[in-house]
């Protein structure tokens, strides 16, 4: 056995004490969210911290929520702890009263959201050959035809995708922070949609495998569609091999099938019609990182100088 101390000792005991989350783990998170002052807070800091670095908001997001959610739930029973660098799945842990509520974080504008990584290998290109007379069918038709290798192959990814969605034993919310981002300059964000989802992992599982297709491309690689033709998995053979496409969120059918229960949450923020042209708007953002450390740097000054 491992042991640990200290604070890794506390966190690996705070993950292992996650329970399957129930109906009202749901509904606390959404009514957490719905706190009109929370959710716009963390939408401004958001903002501000995209326009710095839009390459490095996702641990600064999981940050700015935990932050948020006790800012604003202070002398209540609920607290949250950031935990994204303790090596398991949760980037965020909800306490209500005694439980534990696990939150899988991802924030993202309109493109696959990475899911991470597990403990499996892409397969070489020649076994994607072989999975090409696949086409259009199911995961379910490979089992069936008995080519073991070759269903193990994509259950391995099916299975690890169902477990960062749901956890391992369906002890995770799955929340999405879709940040939208400005049609008149990439680097901000004028407001985002929270998706608060309840995945389960064998309803995930099965579905990927029975129902929806599989879809092979020319590079080769392979991903699965729903069988309307779009796109649940982003056909991947590299650092996106466990992703999800971000219209699933959006597609009720799609996630009625999945078994998913789900809410959004709009944060709009910024109205860009009010801005006369791109150069007024991009004007606004002229120096924005160089203001951001003076801040920081002040806030130094005052608190220690």
């Amino acid at each position: 056995m491992i042991k640990l101390s200290g604070i890794a000792r506390r966190l690996y005991e705070a993950t292992e004490a996650i329970a399957p989350v129930e109906a009202d783990d749901f509904n606390a998170l959404v009514k957490i969210l719905e706190s009109e002052d929370l959710r716009t807070e963390y939408t401004k800091l958001l903002t501000i911290f995209n326009a710095f670095d839009p390459n490095s908001v996702g641990t600064i997001s999981e940050i700015l929520l935990t932050k948020a959610i006790n800012k604003f739930n202070q002398g209540s029973n609920i607290k949250a702890q950031h935990t994204g660098a303790s090596g398991g799945l949760s980037d965020l842990k909800l306490m209500i009263g005694d439980q534990p509520i696990g939150i899988s974080l991802k924030t993202t504008g309109d493109n696959a959201i990475n899911l991470g990584s597990a403990n499996i290998t892409p397969p070489d290109s020649d076994i994607i050959e072989k999975l090409k007379k696949y086409n259009g069918r199911s995961i379910t038709d490979v089992k069936k035809d008995g080519d073991t290798k070759l269903y193990d192959m994509c259950h391995k990814r099916i299975e690890a995708i169902a477990e960062k969605l749901a956890g391992d034993k369906d002890n995770e919310l799955f929340l999405w922070v879709n940040k939208l981002i400005s049609k008149k300059d990439s680097s901000l964000i004028t407001g985002v949609n929270f998706y608060v989802v309840k995945f389960k992992k064998t309803a995930v599982v099965n579905y990927l495998e029975d129902t929806a297709k599989l879809y092979i491309t020319s590079r080769p690689a392979w991903g699965i569609q729903n069988p309307d033709g779009s796109t649940i998995i982003s056909a991947d053979l590299g650092p996106k091999y466990l992703n999800i496409n971000n219209k699933l969120f959006s597609n009720d059918s799609a996630m009625s099938d999945l078994g998913a229960r789900f809410q959004k949450i709009n944060v709009p923020l910024i109205d860009e019609s009010k801005y006369k042209s791109p150069e007024e708007f991009k004007a606004k953002l002229q120096g924005l990182p160089n203001k951001i450390m003076d801040a920081f740097v002040n806030l130094y000054d005052e608190l220690f100088a």
